[in-house]
C-alpha cells in the first residue's frame, strides 16, 4: 500500500533540466500526479514568479487555478494553498543586520585574471531579494547576474548604491545573494560563511552560481513542518526531491527523501532513494516508481 500523500519537489537541479524547463516527461508525471490527488508543491530558493518561466502553458493554468502551496527563499516565504495572498510566515533580515552583512560583503574581493594574463580585484556581485524582487547595484551587474535573473524570471532594480537603497527600503528581504560561480570564489566561500556566523545568519550554497545568505533558522526543513501542519499532512506521508545542500534539512525531516543522480553527496548519503538526473527526468522516475503516480496513457 502506497502511503505517499504529499510530494516537496527542489527546482534548480532536480524538477527543472539545466535548460531551466520542465521537460515533456516531467509535465505529465507532475500532472499526473495533480490528476490522481496528490498534494505538490516547490521547495526552492527561488521566488515564485522565478517558477512560471520553468512550467509548460499547461501546468502553469492547473497552478493558477488551484492556488499554489509552496515553499520560496529557502523557506523564509511559505505561501499556503489559497493562493498567493495566503502567506502563512514570512521572515525578513532586519535593516541593521542587511546594512552590516552587505558592508562585511562588500569588504571582500574577488580575483580574476584577464585574458592577457592580468589580475584584477573586484567587488562580490551581491542582490537583494523581496517576495518576486530582486536589487542589484549598477556596478556589480554582471553577465552572471544577468543571467541568474533572466533564467529566474525575476524582476529586477538596479540602483546606483544598493547600502543607500536598503537603508531607505519600504519592504524589507528575505535574503541576500552571493551571484558568482561557486568555483571562482575560493577562499571567499569560507570567508562568507565566517560573515554569517558573525552575524547570527544562515549561510547556505544554494547553487553552482550563488550563496543565499537567510534569517536565522530558515530552511526548507522548518518551513515544510509549518506548510504539512496547515496542510494536515504528516511528514512520513511525504516525498521530498533534492539535489543540493539546501535541501539537506527537508530530506532529513520527511519520511521519503530522494536524491537526484546529480545530488551531492551529502544529499545523496541521507537519500532512501535515489534517481537519475535532472536531465533523465529523474523527477518523473521518482514519481512513477517511488509515489506510485499512475503512468498517463499517451495517445498515439
Amino acid at each position: 500500500m502506497n502511503d505517499i500523500k504529499c510530494i516537496i519537489t527542489d527546482i534548480d537541479g532536480t524538477l527543472a533540466n539545466e535548460e531551466s524547463k520542465l521537460s515533456m516527461e516531467c509535465a505529465r508525471a507532475f500532472r499526473s500526479a495533480e490528476d490522481a490527488g496528490f498534494i505538490i508543491f516547490p521547495a526552492t530558493g527561488r521566488c515564485q514568479r522565478g517558477l512560471f518561466g520553468i512550467y509548460d502553458d499547461e501546468t502553469n493554468n492547473i497552478i493558477k487555478h488551484k492556488g499554489y502551496p509552496g515553499i520560496y527563499h529557502n523557506g523564509a516565504l511559505i505561501i499556503g494553498p489559497d493562493g498567493y495572498e495566503d502567506i502563512i510566515e514570512e521572515i525578513c533580515i532586519d535593516r541593521e543586520t542587511c546594512i552590516e552583512i552587505i558592508k562585511r560583503l562588500k569588504s571582500l574581493k574577488l580575483c580574476e585574471k584577464l585574458n592577457d594574463g592580468t589580475l584584477i580585484y573586484r567587488d562580490l556581485s551581491i542582490g537583494i531579494y523581496e517576495r518576486d524582487f530582486g536589487i542589484v547595484e549598477r556596478s556589480t551587474f554582471t553577465e552572471s547576474v544577468k543571467h541568474l535573473n533572466d533564467k529566474s524570471n525575476v524582476i529586477t532594480k538596479v540602483v546606483d548604491n544598493l547600502l543607500e537603497f536598503v537603508q531607505s527600503m519600504e519592504y524589507l528581504p528575505q535574503k541576500i545573494l552571493v551571484i558568482e560561480p561557486i568555483s571562482k570564489l575560493g577562499h571567499l566561500v569560507e570567508e562568507i560563511d565566517l560573515i554569517g556566523k558573525a552575524l547570527d545568519v544562515r549561510v547556505v550554497l544554494s547553487s553552482k552560481v550563488c550563496i543565499d545568505i537567510l534569517p536565522t533558522g530558515v530552511s526548507k526543513g522548518h518551513a515544510a513542518k509549518i506548510l504539512l501542519e496547515r496542510l494536515g499532512i504528516k511528514p512520513e506521508n511525504t516525498m521530498a526531491i533534492g539535489d543540493a545542500n539546501n535541501d539537506l534539512e527537508i530530506l532529513e525531516y520527511v519520511g521519503h527523501p530522494v536524491a537526484m543522480g546529480n545530488a551531492v553527496p551529502q544529499v545523496k548519503e541521507i537519500a532512501r532513494h535515489i534517481v537519475a538526473t535532472n536531465n533523465q527526468h529523474g523527477f518523473a522516475e521518482a514519481l512513477y516508481n517511488i509515489a506510485k503516480v499512475p503512468r498517463p496513457k499517451i495517445s498515439t
